[in-house]
């Protein structure tokens, strides 16, 4: 199954991270890789949570909810005939701050030709969202 991990630390309190992870209407806010998060749900994100998600050169996708574990992660995926999409979001502490890791997995019969396909954008945009969300919980949470 094609797959993708990142990892990046973050100077930050856990409880604040996994705020603004699990904040995804306000992603499109600090993420470089979202231009909308329409959330169908009012207050936090749970298991059924549905959202229509816009990324630049990307068709917009549905994700769900699958697992919310607060203060430690949310997986949640999209798909289409033929493939599966899982991203999982997982907070670890650290003796500076926090861990955050970041994947992304694939799995269904048309996996492989879609990552083929997108496989280095989907690398791309999963780096680029671990260090925009240490960016903004670092200068939310200030020095030290």
């Amino acid at each position: 199954m094609p797959s993708y991990t990142t990892s990046v630390s973050i100077a930050a309190p856990l409880e604040m991270v996994y705020a603004v992870l699990a904040n995804i209407r306000t992603w499109p806010q600090w993420s470089p890789t979202m231009d909308a998060v329409e959330c169908r749900d009012l207050g936090p994100i749970h298991p059924g949570t549905t959202a229509l998600v816009r990324q630049p050169g990307l068709r917009p996708a549905t994700w769900e909810v699958d697992v919310v574990e607060p203060n430690r992660r949310f997986l949640w995926h999209t798909g289409a005939p033929g493939y599966r999409i899982e991203a999982d979001h997982e907070l670890a502490p650290h003796p500076d701050g926090i861990v955050a890791r970041l994947s992304v997995e694939m799995s269904g019969p048309l996996s492989g030709l879609v990552w083929v396909g997108f496989g280095r954008k989907i690398r791309r945009y999963v780096d680029m969202e671990a260090a925009a969300l240490k960016r903004r919980c670092e200068e939310v949470h200030g020095p030290g």
